[in-house]
């Protein structure tokens, strides 16, 4: 435990021991602290709150943080650490003919979808506590649960990864986040973001409240400033402000408040206008974005689904269509209308919404966000505007959230290395996305429970099939296409390795593996989001800045030379967005592979030796075509192949004779 956290046991710990952590982690943490000393009136700087969310954390920060943590960097010292992906030397089946031995926790959706899904993909249900080689439960949160060798056989997959819930799923997490992310981007943590800043736009300004009694603790001063500054940028008759309770669930307890450009004309005004609203107890108060994007006049947020494969080197990917939730009454931001759930938080809405007189249902009801009617009906509209800068928006908005919450965490993910605890951990969140008229998206909060719909409500969410796909994408049912190029990727890596000039250690030889095994069974519009090229904004501008190059690691730096090495195994994208590889032979003007192990579900085949010319490299999803369906078939595969190489001849590309 002294390795892995920085101190042992419970946090009931001395409040100058605290307060001496919160000073040890940087100007974040003395903001805390400054707040935390403080008294009912005992200073204006007290009273008027230079502290940002307060006591959200009560005396202790998030399970498993460690902001002082710094990682290797260079090869010699990643040259202790183990890889964390699914490799495994066990047969790829067993002789009961399992492909693995997988858990489900106990909740409603792992019994009734994640099971029956599992065992599709060919694993066979683990009665004991031990012996699983797959695992799909609640999020672990204690750290001690990830250091388990006994319990956890190599090369498993597990759907935690220790501290990420807690950096980013409670309640306060992104409030937390946006004030570290403005401390680093050299930013007032209580001003308006400036119009050219590039970062910190993942979630909107929130300020922790606490009411005991008559007394209000909360930065009142700086939350009147920073409404003054909004209404200089983007003067409004009055702003709508969002009292959550902290720690709560479901939008209970919501309540929803109109600040007048009176309630900001003094202090005395603002101080007067939070007592009168704020309730006893302790709250999270979050500004309203005022003038959404809407579907056919109506407001919407889309739930987007991310999974992390890896924290180190870290890999993201998204499901390439949103799933909007839309509300069922004609937007209003009037005064009079803020008090009205249907418009603002019940989306699609409840009973009583639908049959409301002020409803005008939406009928068909939208059910992703990657089809022309998607595109024609969203307001501004176009597909160029949602494909070029509402999702691109949202990408940028899910990687910087992870590579700020990533810092914290890093340590445990490397300490498991280094006790040679190999095995995969991955993570699947749901992040809430408002996106704003000039299509730039904001979180309003991240789902961690990691839960699957199902077909429970198909009529608004049909994602049956996409839920399927994350296990496959994560390696569950072991890359049952690896066997068409695992010989080229092997090939590929040595000489990718051999060349660079910081080389590779195994490990990380095996995470370009995994990573393009992932690549290649993306399926019904899974894309990867991180890494990616320079071509994507949201890339492009995290390794360009300065404050975000330190949290890009040694093993994230081998993800991007191995980009800009361009090799990937020959495929496709089939009309549901799903991968369809092909047989890609290795090159002849590369020496030919080591011997290694078989790669897993190995079978024999032979095919015409394709120039390395042909080998597409990975398609970033093209957000215009819905799914519909399921896997490939083989005589699919070879129509893909026959045509991609019938159109390279129509070009006239010389090389597509080359080695036939």
């Amino acid at each position: 435990c002294p390795r892995t956290c920085r101190r042992c046991g419970s946090f009931n710990v001395s409040r100058e021991e605290v307060l001496r952590s919160q000073a040890a982690a940087g100007p974040v943490g003395q903001m805390v602290s400054a707040l935390d000393n403080c008294t009912a009136g005992a200073s204006d700087e007290c009273a008027g709150g230079r502290g940002v969310w307060g006591r959200i954390w009560e005396l202790a920060p998030p399970v498993g943080e460690n902001t002082a943590y710094r990682p290797p960097h260079d090869l010699a010292g990643y040259k202790a650490l183990t890889d964390g992906t699914s490799h495994s030397d066990l047969p790829p089946r067993d002789e009961k003919g399992c492909l693995r031995y997988f858990r489900v926790g106990d909740r409603g959706d792992m019994r009734g979808t994640v099971r029956p899904m599992l065992r599709e993909l060919g694993m066979c249900e683990s009665k004991e506590e031990v012996g699983f080689t797959f695992l799909w439960s609640r999020p672990w949160e204690k750290i001690e649960a990830f250091f388990r060798p006994k319990k956890i056989t190599p090369g498993s997959i597990v759907n935690s990864i220790a501290g990420l819930p807690q950096q980013v799923g409670q309640k306060t997490s992104l409030a937390r986040l946006h004030v570290a992310c403005m401390a680093r981007a050299g930013y007032d943590p209580l001003d308006v973001i400036p119009k050219r800043g590039p970062f910190c736009r993942f979630t909107s300004r929130a300020f922790a409240v606490r009411k005991m009694g008559s007394k209000l603790q909360l930065p009142y001063r700086r939350f009147r400033e920073y409404n003054v500054q909004l209404n200089e940028e983007e003067p409004e008759e009055h702003r709508i402000w969002i009292l959550k309770p902290q720690g709560g669930f479901n939008q209970v307890g919501i309540h929803m408040y109109s600040l007048a450009t009176a309630d900001i004309a003094s202090d005395s005004a603002t101080a007067a206008w939070l007592m009168q609203r704020v309730p006893e107890g302790t709250w999270v108060l979050q500004e309203y974005l005022m003038n959404p994007m809407t579907y056919q006049g109506h407001k919407f947020d889309l739930r987007v689904w991310a999974l992390v494969t890896s924290l180190d080197p870290l890999r993201v990917y998204l499901l390439g269509t949103g799933i909007p939730k839309v509300s069922q009454w004609n937007y209003s931001k009037a005064v009079e209308d803020v008090k009205e759930p249907c418009i603002h938080v019940l989306m699609p809405g409840t009973n009583e919404c639908f049959q409301n007189k002020r409803a005008n249902v939406l009928t068909p009801y939208p059910t992703r966000t990657n089809t022309q009617e998607w595109f024609d009906k969203v307001i501004p509209s176009g597909k160029d505007f949602w494909t070029q800068r509402a999702w691109p928006s949202v990408e940028w908005r899910v990687v910087e959230l992870l590579v700020l919450a990533r810092d914290a965490i890093l340590h445990v993910d490397h300490q498991l290395k280094r006790n040679g605890l190999r095995y995969k951990r991955v993570f699947f969140l749901s992040p809430d996305i408002l996106i704003d008229q000039h299509g730039q998206a904001t979180m309003v909060e991240v789902n961690v429970n990691g839960y699957m719909i199902g077909n429970l409500h198909k009529s608004f969410f049909p994602l049956h099939e996409e839920q399927r796909a994350v296990f496959r994408l994560m390696g569950g049912n072991g890359f049952p296409k690896q066997h068409k190029y695992a010989a080229a990727l092997e090939q590929q890596t040595a000489a990718f390795c051999k060349r660079r000039k910081a080389k590779c250690t195994p490990a990380a030889e095996r995470e370009i593996w995994e990573m393009v095994h992932e690549d290649m069974h993306c399926a019904m519009a899974w894309y990867r989001i991180f890494p990616t090229g320079e071509d994507r904004p949201h890339t492009a501008r995290l390794k360009g800045s300065p404050s975000y190059q330190r949290s890009f690691t040694f093993l994230d730096g081998v993800m991007f030379d191995w980009l800009q090495h361009g090799w990937a195994p020959l495929h496709q994208l089939d009309q549901n967005r799903s991968v369809v590889v092909a047989q890609t032979p290795p090159s002849a003007d590369l020496p030919p592979p080591k011997a290694r192990a078989k790669p897993r579900q190995q079978k024999p085949a032979s095919a015409a030796k394709i120039p390395e010319a042909h080998l597409n490299t990975m398609h970033r999803m093209p957000a215009g075509l819905a799914p519909a369906g399921g896997d490939a078939s083989a005589d699919d595969e070879l129509a893909v192949l026959r045509a991609r190489i019938a159109e390279l001849e129509r070009k006239g590309q010389g090389e597509a004779g080359r080695g036939r």
